[in-house]
């Protein structure tokens, strides 16, 4: 499954980015290609997980990282000494699970998520010509795709319960970040960028029980927090 999710991750990013790399010839100054270390997963909340919880004494907390990813390819363009503009097309792929059990009740937990964003960022150059250029600024997200599917099993000596459900929504977050590039000449550099991300979708869902039924609850995907972006850049 980790390798499917590995190529799942470069196949969608390739059909995502190729035209905005034909684009960037003609618009473009720089490109930049980078991948998130650290980037918030998905956390998804309901009161099933805690009543779970407070039950079974389990505290689903520590997860098992089955994958987790995401690669970015931005456009730059300058618009005066300092300052550059960027449009940004970032993919997140992954999975988590947790299998515990305590007090004769065993909790089965498994949940990935796919996640497609794009940005508008402003960058502010404090050494754009020497070897190494600080920089910071900050950017406007647009979450176009967000999609999270969810199961939890619930078992003891005398029954098991499967509980599952879906999240899917959209909308706006922002961003805030600064960092280094480091100019190997004058067309490659390499990146080292930090940033912290505001965004929070809140929504009422489905969930199917095997043994309530369905009913609607209320689910939360919050990405807000800090990340450390590794990247290379091309200058045109």
């Amino acid at each position: 499954m980790k390798y499917l999710s590995i190529f799942k991750l470069f196949v969608i990013a390739g059909m995502l980015f190729f035209p905005n790399i034909c684009l960037s010839y003609l618009l473009i100054d720089e490109m930049h290609f980078f991948h998130v270390n650290g980037y918030p997963s998905l956390e998804y909340s309901n009161k099933k997980i805690k009543e779970i919880n407070e039950l079974a004494g389990t505290g689903l907390k520590d997860w098992d990282d089955v994958y987790k990813g995401s690669i970015a390819l931005e456009g730059k363009k300058k618009l005066n000494k300092n300052l550059d503009a960027g449009i940004m097309l970032e993919y997140s792929s992954g999975a988590l699970k947790d299998k515990d059990r305590n007090n004769g009740i065993g909790v089965d937990f498994y949940q990935d998520w796919d996640v497609m964003l794009t940005g508008l960022n402003f960058y502010y150059n404090f050494n754009r010509e020497g070897k190494i250029n600080p920089f910071a600024g900050g950017g406007l997200l647009y979450y176009f795709k967000i999609e999270s599917k969810t199961k939890i099993g619930v078992s003891t000596d005398i029954y098991h319960e499967e509980i599952t459900s879906k999240f899917s929504d959209s909308g706006f977050g922002l961003g805030a970040f600064a960092g280094v590039q480091y100019n190997l000449n004058k067309h490659w550099s390499m990146d080292l960028l930090l940033n912290y991300t505001l965004a929070d979708f809140k929504k009422k869902i489905t969930v199917h029980d095997s043994i309530l039924g369905d009913y609607k609850l209320d689910a939360e995907a919050n990405f807000s927090g800090p990340g450390i972006a590794l990247g290379v850049s091309y200058k045109f």
